[in-house]
């Protein structure tokens, strides 16, 4: 979902594959300048000075999938009902109104490894939104009061992670936005590798300030409305990633590297591949830009990332590309970790592979197959 739309804080000339690989140790993260504006930026806790809304979040048997949400995930009818009641995707259905804009936080879903929020943005008349439309402040999300990643650190959970926000380009699903210069839909996402975090029963609090209007490139725009649009909900309880184990060595442009275990949701995944096999490529990486014969060039990530599932039924689904994620080399317990969200939901259930290599390695997940 990353290359097609205008994401706040963007580097035009940063290619696409720095998407794939964007990736932060938390030691990073806290030297990076607050005014820069880059591709996914990680903000520094901001405290909110406005009244929180209080809107109850949606009961599980009321809450109706929006119409844009629907065209961006594109869950079957089952699914809808199931990533509900397993905890994956939480109505929230809160609004608040500032400077004649109304954003309304309408969806939000979260895994053991991402959080991604769906806002619908409303302007009155005499605001008229394009493609330079950002927020000058989005990326501030807090669990139980403190910043996400600072509550990871705290709880040993996370040892990297990304974020990202900016308004979504609807037209890419399939549709053309009828009112787009006064409704649009606002996305943040946040991404992180380290142990398993239960965001079951936190509260989770998010800020967007001051819409702005007229950025170019790396120049902000001029700030339209004026505010700060504050949301508080706590997170029901939420499903467990499904852990799959592989232990098969494949060939990924060159580069035998075996995948150990895949861990997956509805809604991302974590790989973990062999320490040493993955560290060659990541020492060629480093050491040259020339590369010969099959190999395409990608990094570790790219390589070993899930681009396509194939289901049960024989059906094969190319995946759009999430966001965030990255890459973790575990020295110490022996593996390379890759995670990613999904642009689209998956049914795990029904998975019989998954293909990573961009769709060239196919890795079968059933037993049977498996077992050959």
């Amino acid at each position: 979902m990353l290359e097609d739309r205008k994401w706040e804080n963007t580097a035009p000339e940063v290619p696409v594959e720095f998407h794939a690989r964007f990736e932060q140790t938390l030691e990073e993260i806290e030297k990076k300048p607050s005014g820069k504006r880059i591709k996914l930026r990680v903000f520094a806790v901001v405290a909110a000075a406005c009244a929180l809304c209080t809107a109850t979040v949606a009961a599980k048997e009321a809450f109706k999938w929006s119409d844009a949400l629907l065209k961006i995930f594109q869950p079957s009818q089952a699914q809808q009902q199931e990533l509900v009641e397993e905890g994956f995707v939480q109505g929230v259905g809160q609004s608040v109104t500032q400077s004649g804009v109304t954003v309304t936080l309408q969806e939000a879903l979260q895994d053991s490894h991402s959080v991604y929020i769906l806002f619908e943005v409303e302007t009155p008349e005499s605001i008229v939104m394009d493609d330079t439309a950002e927020f000058e402040s989005g990326l501030n999300l807090t669990v139980d009061g403190k910043y996400i990643f600072d509550a990871l650190r705290e709880d040993g959970i996370m040892t990297s992670g990304s974020g990202g926000g900016g308004f979504v380009d609807m037209n890419r699903y399939g549709e053309q936005e009828e009112d787009a210069s006064h409704k649009r839909y606002y996305e943040i996402s946040y991404n992180f590798l380290g142990d398993e975090y239960d965001f079951s029963g936190k509260t989770l609090e998010v800020s967007l300030e001051n819409l702005m209007l007229g950025g170019e490139k790396a120049l902000p725009g001029k700030v339209v409305a004026e505010g700060a649009w504050n949301f508080r909900w706590q997170v029901g309880d939420i499903g467990s990633e499904k852990r799959i184990e592989i232990n098969r060595t494949y060939d990924f442009g060159g580069y035998e590297i075996c995948i150990e275990s895949l861990d997956i949701s509805p809604l991302g995944y974590v790989i973990y591949a062999d320490y040493d096999d993955a560290m060659k490529v990541e020492e060629d990486e480093r050491n040259t830009f020339t590369y010969t014969g099959d190999d395409p060039g990608m990094e570790i990530d790219a390589r070993i990332g899930i681009r396509a599932v194939e289901y049960q039924d024989g059906t094969k689904v190319e995946l759009m590309y999430g966001d965030g994620g990255g890459a973790d080399p575990d020295k110490e317990n022996g593996v390379y970790k890759v995670q990613e969200r999904f642009g689209q939901v998956v049914d795990v259930e029904n998975l019989k592979a998954v293909y990573l290599m961009q769709g060239d390695v196919r890795v079968p997940l059933s037993e049977e197959e498996k077992g050959e």
